[in-house]
């Protein structure tokens, strides 16, 4: 029945009757019930491999394991001696969203400045 659409819980909802407020909120209850289903599905798809492995006689970690002496991915931790950059610019109405100004600018700046505003407006105050 999943990718049909039950004709009898069939809900219509009219998009552009809406205010922004109600379609953010919406939205998010959108997301939760899509984060619900994947849980769930995951959920499913793991007691089936689980189930799948028992009828072969193994246990899902025995599968999953490397055996002893195969060859192993080793993991290298990385020395990160760089030093730390104090934050440049700040989201407008969000100050606790921090830019640095370093590498690619991100979506909230991007989306300042196609608004015809300027860059330097976000600069955060050096006390």
């Amino acid at each position: 029945m999943r990718g049909e659409w039950p004709k009898e819980n069939a809900v219509t909802v009219n998009l552009d009757g809406m205010s922004v407020s109600e379609l953010r909120e919406l939205k998010s209850k959108i997301d939760g019930a899509i984060m619900k289903r994947l849980e769930a599905d995951k959920a499913a798809a793991l007691a089936k491999i689980r189930e799948v492995a028992a009828q072969s006689g193994f246990t899902l970690d025995e599968l999953v394991k490397s055996p002893r002496g195969a060859r192993s991915v080793v993991t290298v931790e990385k020395s990160d001696n760089r030093s730390t950059v104090e934050p440049k610019y700040a989201h407008p109405e969000n100050p606790s969203v921090t830019w640095t100004g370093r590498g690619k600018a991100p979506k909230w700046v991007v989306d300042y400045e196609a608004g015809g505003k300027n860059r330097d407006d976000l600069l955060i105050s050096q006390v």
